[in-house]
């Protein structure tokens, strides 16, 4: 992405679902959705749905209309987009605290207000997801790791060779296969099991 585009993407409205699980402030969110300068993207009556549009529409900010009851479907978004419930009032706003929303509103918020703390909110999801993702690739560089040590360990073991060289012969294998290093060491692996722990190995290289 060019310094252009995040720059785009950043003074962009923030692209805004509504889930509406019925009650008396689905009014209310269309207004603020609009005064706050807001992109409606969409409205849906089902959790289903609005994952559905939260994907083709790319949007930033679910906000929610409903009862507790509703709200707690937020939880099928799984923190990939920002969400914000609008309670009916600050006395049944205390309802909905173990939604699991960014944040919880009530009618009475003010639309800069409504802005400022949506951009908040879609900021604070994006860190999450990029949080979630690197915790994502380091488990996998980890899991990479033991699978390259053991196929090494097993060429180690039937070719009688050094760690060092075992290496280079699975580096050389992704290399001349165009392969990544886990495909040619899961491979090894499957290898031996097919051979099974009975075989003899090798002589060692000379």
């Amino acid at each position: 992405m060019t310094m252009g585009e995040e720059t785009t993407t950043f003074m962009r409205p923030l692209r805004v679902v509504i889930a509406d699980g019925g009650g008396t402030t689905r009014a209310v969110l269309l207004g603020l959705a609009n005064d706050s300068g807001f992109e409606l993207v969409g409205e849906a009556p089902t959790w289903d749905a609005v994952v559905e549009l939260v994907s083709s529409r790319a949007a930033d900010l679910v906000l929610v209309s409903g009862g507790p009851d509703f709200a707690q479907g937020l939880s099928v978004l799984a923190g990939e987009v920002a969400t914000a419930i609008v309670a009916p009032d600050a006395q049944s706003a205390k309802e909905f605290a173990d939604c699991g929303a960014f944040v919880v509103l009530t009618p009475a918020v003010e639309p800069e207000v409504m802005a400022a703390i949506g951009t908040s909110a879609v900021a604070r999801a994006g860190d999450l997801r990029a949080a979630r993702q690197e915790a994502e690739n380091l488990r996998g560089m980890l899991e990479t790791r033991k699978v390259v040590e053991r196929a090494k360990g097993v060429l180690m073991r039937r070719l009688g060779v050094t760690e060092d060289a075992a290496y280079r012969r699975m580096q050389k294998a992704s290399q001349d296969e165009n392969r990544k290093m886990r495909e040619i060491a899961e491979s090894i692996l499957s290898a031996e099991r097919l051979y099974g722990d009975g075989d003899q190995p090798l002589q060692p290289e000379a």
